[in-house]
């Protein structure tokens, strides 16, 4: 076990404690309502800060926060998706609609 070795070991752990929050947030990010979601994204945000302030690597934060992203993406859609769009009152679908938005631009705010 040279230091070298503790040093990395080290950094991953820093690196793994960053990430924890995202992983536990975002496995349950699929139960919860469109409404409750900034929740997650301050958390992701603030987990994210913390991880990019631990010097992770560039690129692997780029790849991160595409596949965020990307679930984030899927999850809007698949809760729109619960909603009838097309034949649903118009109030709710203004609602279920906005509330997407929403998501979608407090996580673009936060990248």
């Amino acid at each position: 076990n040279n230091p070298r070795n503790r040093e990395e070991r080290e950094t991953a752990q820093g690196f793994y404690q960053s990430l924890e929050p995202i992983d536990k947030e975002f496995s349950g990010l699929d139960a919860i309502e469109l409404i409750d979601a900034e929740d997650v994204l301050d958390t992701t945000q603030n987990s994210l800060d913390d991880l990019w302030n631990k010097d992770f690597p560039q690129q692997r934060m780029n790849h991160l926060l595409n596949i965020l992203s990307n679930h984030i993406a899927r999850y809007v859609q698949g809760k729109l998706n619960e909603e009838n769009l097309w034949g649903g009152p118009y109030s709710q679908i203004e609602k279920s609609l906005s509330e997407g938005i929403n998501v979608c631009e407090r996580w673009v705010e936060s990248c």
